[in-house]
């Protein structure tokens, strides 16, 4: 198996120290096609077209990634010989002004101040400055008939490297797919990432790569799409490949280990991005009501990043941090996520949409019980075993967040026992099984 893997995504997140969802899918990917490829080769997007990086690169990136994200390495800085391609920071904002230019102009500004009003350009200015100083498309001479491009990252930066990548991996090429939110579920997105994801599914249609999904809910909203109207990936629609994705075996793990006590005050858990998809603001709600009512504390801690969230929300959240109701602990590592694990009464997940979840999965791989959304992918992640509220019913997540936060919650010890035949697996057995799944 010949690979050419897209390492656009991983390059991007060279300094970071704590993995999102699909950085940690992507790198797994890329080390696991690297481990079984005759030959593998790092592909970058680049305004001209793609780049192929040299073998040392590649292999400094996989390996100081794996230390950083999979190995724990928290903290530690990029290695020395390790840098972004010449250009690369001048090219993400260029990445941004050709994603921008996607969406109509009144898109772009809509619900901004005047003052607060970025000086983006106007599509035909953004295509002019995007040609200045680009060279010609790369010969593709190094390219045998006999690989595949691979793409996990949902990573799609230029027009040209796009258009450049059809017509050299047409049908020989592998996409995952993580969600198809922008589209299903308009009303979580702004204008920009919806356009901008749209575009992105037009051209993995014109590859037509082979699509790996997670849940079985995305095959089910893909052919929602499919009857309103939006007419992507044509017959590759009919052969999509999909498998529930593993944890971590530290997860796991921590299942197994010896009981710890469990903290005197208790708190709570939420990990993930403020954005509005999230929902996070409704535990906002929750933790005002109880604060007005002056009972016990109960604290939240926030593992995540504030993207997203607006000054409103803010001002609210640092109103319940400086009173001690939520604690924000920012991003983490997975050896801090797993002591959070064992002393949390549960892991709060009040989505309005998910590709799949993680966050989800590995509470319930570690034993934690979960009061998550009533929403398909989360019925499908934690296969039947958590407690499920109305994302839009404050009262509901109260009353369960009371019940749980009792030592003797009948509720909560209902669920520690269900949690006990959580079915997963681990990233080996994964693989195991995909690779018999693209078995021709």
């Amino acid at each position: 198996m010949e690979v050419y893997y897209d390492l656009s995504r991983l390059v991007e997140r060279l300094a970071g120290s704590v993995p999102s969802g699909i950085d940690r899918i992507d790198l797994h990917y890329a080390l696991w096609t690297r481990a079984c490829a005759s030959r593998w080769i790092g592909v970058l997007q680049r305004p001209w077209g793609v780049e192929f990086l040299d073998e040392a690169y590649s292999a400094s990136l996989l390996d100081g990634l794996r230390r950083r994200w999979i190995g724990d390495e928290v903290g530690e800085g990029v290695e020395g010989s390790l840098r972004q391609p010449p250009g690369w920071r001048r090219e993400a904002r260029a990445a941004i002004l050709e994603k921008v230019a996607r969406a109509p102009y009144c898109s772009r500004v809509s619900g901004r101040s005047l003052l607060a009003t970025p000086p983006i350009f106007l599509p035909k200015l953004t295509k002019k400055l995007l040609l200045m100083g680009q060279m010609r498309a790369r010969q593709h001479d190094q390219v045998s008939s006999a690989g595949a491009y691979w793409n996990i990252g949902h990573n799609f930066r230029f027009e040209r490297a796009a258009e450049v990548i059809a017509e050299t991996w047409s049908s020989r090429s592998f996409l995952f797919l993580h969600d198809v939110i922008p589209l299903l579920y308009p009303e979580t997105q702004r204008e920009v990432s919806r356009l901008h994801f749209l575009r992105f599914c037009q051209w993995t249609t014109k590859l037509d790569a082979q699509l790996i999904v997670s849940s079985q809910s995305t095959v089910a909203e893909i052919e929602r799409l499919e009857g309103a109207g939006f007419a992507l990936f044509g017959r590759q629609i009919n052969s999509v490949i999909q498998m529930p994705l593993p944890v971590e075996s530290r997860f796991f793990d921590t299942k197994h280990a010896p009981h710890r006590p469990i903290s005197e005050v208790p708190f709570f858990l939420i990990i993930g991005t403020w954005e509005k998809r999230k929902n996070l603001n409704i535990l906002l709600d929750v933790w005002e009501q109880l604060a007005s009512e002056r009972g016990k504390k109960i604290v939240l801690k926030w593992v995540g990043k504030r993207d997203g969230m607006s000054r409103k929300a803010i001002a609210r959240l640092e109103r319940l941090k400086r009173d001690g109701w939520i604690e924000e602990l920012g991003g983490v590592s997975d050896q801090t996520i797993k002591e959070l694990f064992a002393d949390a009464r549960a892991l709060l997940f009040p989505s309005l949409a998910e590709g799949w979840g993680l966050p989800l999965a590995e509470a319930l791989a570690a034993g934690l019980p979960v009061i998550a959304s009533d929403l398909p992918i989360c019925r499908e992640v934690s296969q039947g075993l958590a407690e499920y509220q109305n994302p839009s019913d404050c009262s509901q997540w109260i009353v369960s967040v009371k019940e749980f936060a009792g030592l003797d919650s009948s509720l909560r010890l209902a669920q520690l026992e269900r949690v006990q035949s959580y079915q997963l697996q681990l990233w080996e057995a994964y693989f195991d099984q995909l690779a018999d799944r693209l078995k021709p």
